[in-house]
């Protein structure tokens, strides 16, 4: 096992360690599942608050960055704000993936109410049974959540909303959004290097299609009663937007065509397992598309991903998420 652990080490110091700000309900199982896949899980930190990487950071006396060294790692996530390279010693690269506000918070209400084992089960039963009771609670559901996670290190009072938007502009190589997941997904292939990330949808609530008409109403009445308390997540969200708009033109016909190929990809994928998309996805062991993925490589929508990853811009080749600071320090 040493020995392992006395190779991993000899991963070269300048090879960027990637990092993902996992925000809950914003389309993270699906994301940590392509992960496993392209970095494996042997090479995979995960970093939060109660896991053994967490624990031995700050109780056992071994530092994030030698277990970085020793692990061998190219990839830390967790549900950790922005700051984790002021830990390290290795260049880095930081993703995010967030949903709209309002509609994130509903899911979490769902998801915990369905999950026992959640760690936050209990308090909801008790304190915010109902959606309404959820809303009212501004400890369970507060309006600066994706600033807080995005400015990370960098927040500090009001200037919350300010450092997440200048993380995003400067730090992330992409802050995905679960709404237009595809698009998010191979410009972040792209400037990571990665190969053609085919997934199935992961971690879905079940709902029905009445149900999610009901919710979207909801979701626009709370958004407006309580338009004051989710301002600063709304203004994080609404330029997360904005970069993904500006970044989807520069992609041209040749990403619109590629997501094309993904959607079609990805629905081929979600067929042979339906049933999967309602499960989540730990970094126990790699994950394992359905029997019959496999013909997929090669295909023509394969083909036309590969060839929009392949046209990688001049910035993304240096192995920068930004366009001012390639290291996030």
């Amino acid at each position: 096992m040493r020995t392992i652990a006395i190779m991993n080490s000899l991963t070269p110091p300048d090879e960027p360690v990637d990092i993902f700000v996992h925000i809950s309900r914003s389309a993270g199982s699906t994301v940590r599942s392509i992960v496993s896949r392209e970095y494996g899980v042997e090479r995979v930190l995960y970093f939060e608050q109660g896991s053994r990487s967490w624990t031995a950071h700050h109780d056992g006396g071994v530092p994030l960055a030698d277990q970085v060294r020793e692990k061998g790692a190219r990839f830390i996530t967790g549900h950790h704000p922005f700051g984790l390279h002021e830990l390290i010693d290795r260049p880095t690269r930081y993703f995010a993936a967030i949903r709209e506000p309002v509609t994130r918070l509903m899911s979490h209400h769902t998801a915990v109410l369905a999950q026992p084992r959640n760690r936050f089960h209990r308090r909801m039963v008790a304190e915010a049974p109902t959606i309404e009771e959820f809303f009212a609670n501004p400890d369970l559901a507060p309006g600066h959540h994706l600033a807080t996670m995005l400015a990370g290190t960098r927040a500090g009072g009001a200037d919350v909303v300010e450092a997440a938007i200048e993380n995003m502009r400067h730090r992330f190589a992409v802050v995905m959004l679960a709404e237009r997941f595809d698009e998010s997904l191979l410009l972040l292939a792209r400037d990571l290097g990665w190969r053609v990330p085919l997934y199935r949808i992961r971690n879905v609530t079940p709902t029905s299609v009445v149900r999610v008409s009901k919710l979207d109403a909801v979701a626009d009445e709370f958004r407006e009663t309580y338009r004051d308390r989710f301002a600063p997540d709304l203004a994080v969200y609404a330029e997360a937007e904005r970069l993904l708009d500006a970044r989807v033109a520069e992609g041209g016909p040749a990403l619109t065509a590629a997501v094309a190929a993904m959607e079609e990809m990805t629905e081929a994928i979600n067929i042979l397992d339906p049933h999967g998309v309602f499960e989540g996805y730990a970094f126990r062991r790699n994950d394992v598309l359905p029997e019959g993925a496999a013909k997929l490589i090669g295909s023509e929508p394969y083909r036309a991903v590969e060839a929009f990853l392949a046209d990688r811009p001049v910035t993304a080749s240096a192995g920068s998420p930004d366009r001012s600071s390639p290291t996030g320090r």
